[in-house]
């Protein structure tokens, strides 16, 4: 969830351009209409067959540009350890403590790379940023109908203004999802809870950090700070909820409400393939009856919702 409220960011930033571009555009309506053939950005996922615990320090991954854009993929070069057993690690975030016991490590310090187990992390799945049409054939035809350059001009711009609405409103439940999800583990699992959504967002802040003042995008430090902060605020309305004791956290937090939640994401009109594929290659069915007690089916769904990332022992 984090690399899609990412790169709904990246997204966000593109079209808000094109359309301020838009704007100030005065040249023929052919030159304009070659302009509606702009780039955007979405994740290509690769599952792997096992997880792997790659290091994510400076030294050990490299970045590439993607086309023509300022954007970069992360090239993680250094796999210290290609077929890792550890369970309950969380996926794609440093500071794992989890991660001292990965066969690769030695003392705290890994034995391929020699820097600490607390720079690296386990991936399931490789992502790369590509780049791609952003507009449908459909809404370029549907603009392109139109007689003359001002009207062009006017229905591009709202089309650009509905997809930043429904990224913005994506991002938004994103946010609700991940909040929901992090307080359900906390409360629930039977492992040491690590805030996988929180980590994921503190190491793409140290990242930015770390580029050089030539590339680095200081506005874009800032969004995600705020972007955490959001986060953490939702959190904590959350369990406000639930260590007042107004209410029950099953009815706070109902285990059907994060399983739909978790559909819904996976139905998202722009960012749903990409947290379907991420979630699992395909939504399976659940292997418990939601009439059975909470005690029950509690793990089988938690696996469901995040497959890869945390692997708990069903209650009996």
């Amino acid at each position: 969830m984090g690399q899609a409220v990412q790169l709904i960011e990246i997204n966000l930033k593109k079209i808000k351009d094109v359309k301020d571009q838009c704007k100030v555009y005065d040249a023929d309506i052919r030159s304009f209409q070659a302009e509606l053939h702009f780039k955007a950005m979405e994740l290509e996922i690769t599952q792997l067959d096992y997880p792997m615990t790659v290091c994510a320090a400076e030294t050990c991954k490299r970045y590439v540009n993607i086309g023509k854009s300022r954007e970069r993929n992360t090239i993680y070069e250094q796999v210290c350890h290609d077929h890792c057993n550890l369970s309950g690690v969380p996926v794609e975030t440093t500071n794992n403590e989890q991660l001292r016991g990965c066969a690769a490590m030695y003392d705290g310090n890994c034995q391929h790379c020699s820097h600490d187990y607390r720079v690296h992390m386990h991936l399931t799945y490789t992502t790369n940023l590509v780049e791609r049409e952003f507009l449908s054939d459909e809404a370029r035809n549907k603009i392109n109908k139109r007689s003359n350059l001002k009207s062009q001009k006017e229905s591009f711009i709202a089309e650009l203004e509905d997809n930043i609405t429904e990224l913005e409103e994506e991002k938004k439940f994103i946010f609700e999802c991940a909040s929901y999800f992090g307080v359900f583990l906390k409360e629930n699992a039977m492992i040491a809870y690590n805030d996988s959504f929180s980590e994921y967002l503190d190491m793409l802040i140290r990242e930015e950090e770390a580029k050089e003042k030539v590339i680095r995008d200081n506005k874009k430090i800032a969004q995600m700070k705020k972007d955490k902060q959001t986060y953490e605020t939702k959190k904590d309305v959350i369990m406000d909820s639930i260590t007042s004791g107004s209410k029950d956290k099953n009815d706070v937090i109902p285990i059907e409400k994060i399983y739909e939640m978790r559909q819904k994401l996976c139905s998202l009109k722009h960012n749903g393939r990409t947290l379907k594929e991420a979630l699992g290659k395909s939504i399976r069915k659940l292997p418990f009856s939601l009439k059975r007690p909470r005690k029950t089916y509690f793990c089988g769904l938690f696996t469901h919702i995040f497959p890869s990332r945390f692997c708990l022992t069903p209650k009996t």
